[in-house]
């Protein structure tokens, strides 16, 4: 019988197959039970949204609880928000979807919803066409109206949410803000990996939601508990690894989560009964040498002086003083107005990330890449 790999790089299965983040749970379970919202934030690929499905896996059994999820990094404008919350707005009623779509269908008085269906799954959903911001503000009002009136409670994550931040449309956040503020029956859960936008959406005395949500800062999960569960797996496969190999994978992929996965989904893969170190590196290479045309796309998009500045930073792995002539001399590069000028650029485009006084990649495998290269 072929093994199920349970190493999971994408989706939600059950908390089988999810590691730790039991204080996380709790924490936004309290909030919800105790009627607060929460923003969850971290670097890209820490596992936010598979924590949001545990909570949701454990709010499941309640029947008095309905679960909205809608992933906005996708959407450009406030109409594209409104359409994945119509998608969002038929899940938790899988039972009746027909009747539950009727009857949105009938609140909704300022446009009628098209009933568009999934190619590939043939899941039902809601999608709207406005004709002006007038029809689109009052459809989000009657969509709250809608979840107010319902005699269930209901959580509602929306991540990614400092995207709406991108809308073209004016006063989008206060628009939200104020029928989310309204919502006595709705909890939410906002969620984005962009940690300075949202930490300023929530605390900046000036924006329309501030102190309307409490903070939790998603990190990488504690070193012993990715061992545990990586030794678990393994051996429940049949499949021998010591725990010094597993210090050697966590080491290299740096805890991150989806990093980790992926690295030991790679090494589940192979069916060996004894993982060795040697086996574990053999494995990170092909990993490197299967993303390297990616890799050499990405050169294409940065600048000498910006992609010499890259490799200097994964080098150091985490590079601190990165103006001093220090840095500077170490990694061959020019004055300090440059690297400034340079690294604004790789933060803008999205390769680096600040935090602390330090820079690193915000690609684990990229950065690795370049350190052997």
């Amino acid at each position: 019988m072929e093994k199920s790999n349970p190493f999971l790089i994408r989706g939600y299965s059950s908390p089988e197959y999810f590691c730790d983040r039991e204080e996380e749970t709790k924490k936004i379970i309290s909030a919800y039970k105790n009627g607060r919202n929460l923003t969850l934030f971290s670097l890209r690929r820490m596992g936010k949204t598979s924590l949001i499905k545990n909570v949701f896996y454990n709010l499941s059994q309640n029947a008095n609880v309905k679960l909205l999820y809608l992933d906005i990094f996708a959407t450009s404008n406030l109409t594209e928000f409104i359409n994945e919350l119509g998608k969002a707005l038929i899940t938790p009623f899988k039972k009746d979807k027909k009747n539950i779509i009727e009857i949105i269908s009938r609140t909704l008085k300022s446009v009628t919803p098209a009933i568009v269906f999934d190619k590939l799954t043939g899941e039902p959903s809601l999608q709207f066409s406005f004709k002006n911001n007038r029809e689109e503000a009052a459809t989000i009002k009657e969509i709250f109206d809608y979840l107010n009136s319902r005699k269930t409670k209901i959580l509602i994550a929306i991540d990614e949410f400092q995207q709406i931040l991108n809308y073209p449309e004016k006063n989008v956040e206060a628009l939200l803000r104020t029928h989310i503020s309204n919502s006595n029956k709705l909890n939410f859960i906002f969620s984005g990996s962009e940690r300075h936008l949202l930490l300023s959406m929530f605390n900046d005395q000036s924006r329309p939601f501030y102190q309307t949500s409490e903070s939790l800062h998603l990190d990488t999960i504690a070193k012993d508990q990715y061992v545990r569960f990586i030794m678990k797996h393994f051996e429940q496969s049949k499949m021998i690894i010591s725990e010094e190999s597993i210090n050697f994978i966590l080491d290299w992929t740096r805890c991150y989560t989806y990093y980790t996965q992926y690295a030991c989904n790679k090494i589940f893969e192979k069916n060996e009964k004894k993982i060795t170190i040697e086996s574990i590196k053999k494995t990170f290479s092909d990993i490197l040498n299967s993303n390297e045309n990616i890799y050499l796309h990405y050169r294409n998009l940065l600048s000498d002086f910006q992609w010499k500045t890259l490799k200097a930073i994964a080098k150091e792995e985490r590079a601190t003083m990165v103006t001093s002539k220090e840095f500077i001399r170490k990694h061959d590069l020019n004055a300090a107005s440059s690297v400034q000028t340079a690294i604004a650029a790789l933060e803008k485009k999205d390769f680096i990330t600040a935090g602390n006084g330090e820079y690193f990649l915000n690609d684990v495998f990229l950065s690795k890449w370049l350190e052997r290269n």
